[in-house]
């Protein structure tokens, strides 16, 4: 296991921007739009975010373009995705969609949504305030393929009292590698360990695994191009090793 200090702000950056947990993009075709060009039809599973999207955003956008944004209704994550690819195969998508990052390449490379980077260009949003990971997530071979509206950071929580009671020392608050390697983990992991307590939980979702393979060298769970799978590389392997 590679135990040089690994964990940097770059790194961790990059690792967490790849969960980018929803995406809003613009369908290429047959959108309600051709036939009302005053009208925005949108679409998206139910959640808090969603509620923010089609309420106080939606007010807002309508309140500044003069455009009408016409909701379908929210069913569950699950069934969205049923819908959303019943829609693109009949050629009548919602003009303005929420998609999971998973399935972002797959409707980059089949042509089915609108290269966005041209309007991006020309809003006069700061690209710089979006973190790298995040904003470069979406640009693609065939463009940009949507901006990101919610990520999934994933994040380090300690318990200081504990680490107090055990007297063992706080993990580091500042941006540096010293004290984040592998075995400083598993180390510090140990100490906190007693009887019915755990020292450390790891979340197992893959996100996480992400975060692992990119934080031991690897490139995470697919190659930079998108057309491998990257986990199953040697970096990726011990990652996950370790985490076991």
């Amino acid at each position: 296991m590679n135990t040089l200090p690994t964990l940097s702000r770059r790194n961790f950056l990059l690792a967490g921007g790849g969960a980018a947990g929803a995406l809003l993009l613009a369908g290429c075709s047959g959108g309600s739009a051709q036939s009302n060009p005053d009208t925005i039809t949108g679409a998206g599973w139910s959640d808090g975010l969603n509620d923010l999207v089609f309420g106080q955003i939606k007010t807002d956008f309508e309140a500044a373009s003069g455009l009408t944004v016409t909701p379908q209704a929210s069913v569950p994550f699950d069934d969205y995705q049923t819908r959303f690819r019943t829609l693109i195969a009949g050629g009548s998508p919602p003009d303005l969609m929420r998609l999971n990052d998973d399935f972002l390449r797959e409707m980059s490379d089949k042509e089915t949504i609108m290269d966005l980077e041209s309007y991006l260009s020309s809003s006069g949003v700061d690209t710089s305030d979006y973190f790298e990971g995040v904003l470069d997530f979406t640009d693609l071979p065939n463009g940009r393929a949507g901006l990101a509206i919610g990520a999934l950071p994933r994040v380090i929580y300690f318990n200081k009292t504990l680490f107090e009671e055990k007297g063992v020392p706080l993990p580091p608050t500042t941006w540096t590698s010293e004290g984040w390697t592998w075995e400083d983990f598993l180390e510090t992991a140990r100490a906190l360990t007693e009887g019915d307590t755990w020292g450390a939980c790891l979340v197992t979702d893959t996100a996480y695994e992400n975060t692992w393979a990119v934080n031991n060298g690897g490139e995470g769970i697919f190659s930079e191009d998108g057309r491998s799978f990257a986990l199953a590389d040697p970096e990726g392997v011990e990652a996950l090793q370790w985490a076991a």
